[in-house]
């Protein structure tokens, strides 16, 4: 037998199931915690960049076709000027750039640049302990972030974030296969097939 069809994944979907899947380890298992909450806000962020993409597509298609191109210019640089660029056309000012969620956004921005950039980080270090336990010396900006209590609040202000501009693009947006919720749903699916 064989099947014919097409399909669409919803990426951004995957990558938060990805998201909560690592901060739930990092829930419960105390040893490697710290990686699993670097993992999980950095699947989180990836996630916001890729919905920007996924709403991009429906509100502004000429636009994403010449992404590359386009988010290149100074005044729509990068995953900020997507976003930009998506406010510009709802024409609401919908976040508080002092507040959560988007400061998160910002420092997540931030943390996932200086982890995909990253350098040696240099350290000096005192540590009291037991003459049998060996010191913990880790001082690293980037393992200190990687926090159960950040990783909470950047799935939480993600999930709030990607939720707020689903919500406010719906009017803008006639093409049926817009899904009403975003985070929410299958990761993925088949919209015709055949089989023989």
């Amino acid at each position: 037998m064989m099947t014919k069809g097409t399909g669409e994944v919803y990426t951004y979907r995957f990558l938060w199931a990805s998201a909560k899947h690592q901060y739930k380890l990092a829930k419960h298992h105390k040893q490697g915690r710290a990686y699993c909450c670097l993992s999980s806000m950095i699947m989180a962020y990836f996630t916001y960049e890729s919905y920007l993409n996924f709403l991009g597509e429906f509100i502004a298609p000429e636009i994403w076709k010449e992404e590359r191109v386009f988010f290149n210019s100074p005044e729509h640089k990068g995953t900020n000027g997507k976003l930009k660029k998506i406010l510009e056309i709802i024409n609401k000012p919908i976040f508080n750039k002092g507040e959560r969620p988007y400061q998160t956004i910002k420092f997540l921005n931030t943390y996932r640049n200086s982890i995909t950039h990253g350098k040696q980080e240099h350290f000096v270090f005192s540590a009291k302990h037991g003459h049998n336990s060996e010191p913990d010396m880790l001082n690293s900006d980037i393992m200190n972030s990687a926090s159960l209590k950040n990783a909470e609040r950047v799935l939480e202000d993600i999930q709030n974030m990607i939720e707020i501009l689903h919500n406010n693009s719906k009017p803008f947006i006639s093409d049926k296969k817009f899904p009403t919720k975003a985070i929410s749903g299958v990761t993925a699916v088949a919209v015709g097939w055949s089989s023989r």
